[in-house]
């Protein structure tokens, strides 16, 4: 039997689940007669002994299973092998569900920090790939590598229900970046995000937002939200192709 909770977060008198809910297991046993019986009839406990479970560990390069897609990936979509990730540009922004390509891990910690290395591609106007907090179609934050008029640029994206909130474009002074590694960085305390690049050796703050009330189950109101809030990489390709690769991505409870 599993029963489900809610870590909370308290911010200026309100409280929010940001790291959604959580799973608790309860012992079963069964009568002779084969009836089962919860908690031996006490109801959902508050504190409970571990079971004694071996760890399962899937196979292949998936870091112990850690990373998941919200929604099924395109064939050839995202593969991971040896520590890269190669990510297909999805033809659907992040706020569509549409959007298939996108690799995610669960947030774990209250305040932590994840960096991936990308090399940055061949972009066509409109076109991004960088990391995400991202909860859902709703409502998430991407920190992106794109390219407009006048040239290639780092950006901090909110998407807040149906708006996007678009903040400073700091663009780079190579005239072709295409090639060149990139790292992008996003450090979380409680409810700020802090974002960071690093570019031929000089890293740049690039940003910071200091609440992110909407990354949570109570943070707005559609509908039913209970996935927890997340971080991970993505690409948009719009109507062009587009592979992005990143490599060494990190997470870090602080």
């Amino acid at each position: 039997m599993v029963y489900l909770c809610g870590r909370k977060l308290e911010k200026d008198g309100e409280s929010y689940s940001i790291l959604g809910r959580e799973t608790a297991l309860d012992p079963i046993t069964w009568t002779a007669d084969g009836w089962p019986m919860v908690n031996q009839l006490k109801g959902p406990s508050v504190l409970q002994k571990r079971p004694d479970l071996k760890e399962w560990i899937p196979s292949g390069n998936h870091s112990k299973g850690e990373w998941m897609c919200p929604r099924p990936p395109e064939c050839g979509g995202v593969r991971i092998e040896n520590g890269t990730f190669a990510i297909k540009g999805s033809k659907a922004p992040l706020s569509s569900v549409k959007a298939r390509n996108i690799l995610l891990r669960r947030q774990n910690s209250f305040s932590f920090r994840a960096e991936a290395l990308l090399t940055m591609p061949e972009l066509k106007e409109g076109q991004e790939a960088g990391i995400t907090c991202y909860y859902d179609e709703n409502t998430w934050i991407c920190f992106y590598v794109g390219k407009n008029q006048d040239g290639y640029f780092v950006q901090v994206k909110e998407h807040i229900g149906h708006e996007d909130i678009c903040h400073e474009c700091l663009h780079f002074k190579q005239e072709n970046s295409a090639g060149n590694e990139i790292l992008l960085e996003v450090v979380t305390n409680r409810f700020e995000r802090s974002f960071f690049y690093e570019l031929e050796g000089k890293k740049q703050a690039a940003g910071k937002l200091e609440n992110v009330y909407y990354l949570c189950d109570e943070g707005i109101r559609m509908g039913k939200r209970f996935t927890g809030a997340m971080v991970g990489m993505y690409a948009y390709a719009a109507d062009e192709e587009l592979c992005a690769v990143f490599q060494k991505f990190s997470y870090i409870g602080l």
